[in-house]
């Protein structure tokens, strides 16, 4: 975990798993170019623009959604998939039907596109509602 916070001085200060005792941190997946702007100390306590908190919560769900995919599908898989996909639609265009263990795979990859599109389309409806990733429900 990262976290972000203001110091007394008007300095933002990052690290990692720590957090100082007399202010609220954030946790922050990337950090902001120039949050100086919008951060602010007051009573101790750190006080973030809704604009910053709204953007870094983006970048967050934006993260778990990419992490999720790729911790089913990895890269080389959907790349292999992708291949496999156009060999499937070949042989339906040559034969006009596909054989029961080629419509089983066809249908997996449907399955994994369906809900690659669902973790995407949770993504973006918790980004719009500004849901914290921490209470945004992905699907299995």
């Amino acid at each position: 975990m990262i976290y972000a916070w203001k110091t007394d001085e008007g300095s933002v200060a990052y690290a990692e798993n720590y957090s100082p005792v007399d202010v609220v941190a954030i946790e922050v997946t990337t950090l902001p170019t120039e949050p100086q702007e919008a951060w602010d100390i007051v009573g101790g306590v750190l006080v973030v623009d809704a604009s910053v908190t709204s953007a870094i919560n983006v970048t967050a769900i934006k993260a778990k959604a990419g992490e999720l995919i790729l911790s089913r599908i990895p890269s080389y898989k959907q790349t292999n998939y992708l291949a496999r996909k156009s060999e499937l639609q070949d042989a339906l265009a040559l034969n006009g039907v596909l054989t029961i263990a080629e419509q089983g795979e066809w249908d997996f990859f449907l399955a994994e596109w369906t809900w690659v599109k669902e973790v995407r389309e949770m993504s973006n409806t918790a980004e719009l509602a500004g849901t914290p990733v921490a209470d945004v429900v992905w699907p299995l």
